[in-house]
């Protein structure tokens, strides 16, 4: 690869935000088994599960953060859907996914609560923007640990996070 062309892509990298795969899998993810992305429990972490909850990233997420500090948060690897709701743009981070996970949303905000109950994905996150860019409020879904429920993150417009948990 010739220098011009290094340079066109680390810069392409800086500018965007974007991060190797791999970087964003570091992030996301904490350790990996056989093929499958998982965050280590919280058994295995030695912290309480409220410690756990405030340590995750989902839980520094703010009202009006920008997209670069979410990307901060959580990589560049995410898809573009649409919030069925509010008819505004949704990233959708798939966090803890089996290799080669794939899942059709048809372009909207749907959840693959499937994929959270087979294990093929451990979290879901809706990222919601305001058309200035900014964090209008954010959905996160997880599977407990006993995998027979979901848990459904909601932070709202007022900066409150509330908590359901759900069962399949």
């Amino acid at each position: 690869m010739n220098k011009w062309m290094a340079t066109a892509i680390v810069t392409c990298l800086i500018l965007t935000g974007c991060q190797p795969k791999a970087a964003v899998e570091t992030k996301m993810t904490e350790k990996v088994e056989e093929g499958i992305s998982t965050a280590p429990t919280v058994e295995e972490r030695g912290v309480t599960e409220q410690q756990a909850e405030v340590s995750d990233p989902y839980f520094q997420i703010q009202i009006g953060m920008s997209e670069s500090e979410i990307r901060g948060l959580f990589g560049g690897y995410f898809v573009m859907v649409k919030n069925i709701m509010t008819g505004t743009k949704s990233w959708r981070f798939d966090i803890g996914t089996k290799e080669n996970y794939q899942f059709d949303d048809q372009g909207i905000d749907q959840v693959d609560l499937e994929g959270l109950k087979n294990g093929s994905i451990k979290k879901i996150l809706f990222v919601d923007w305001t058309e200035e860019a900014k964090v209008g409020s954010a959905t996160m879904f997880e599977v407990t640990s006993d995998q027979k429920e979901y848990n459904e993150y909601r932070l709202d417009e007022k900066g409150e996070v509330e908590k359901f948990t759900k069962s399949f």
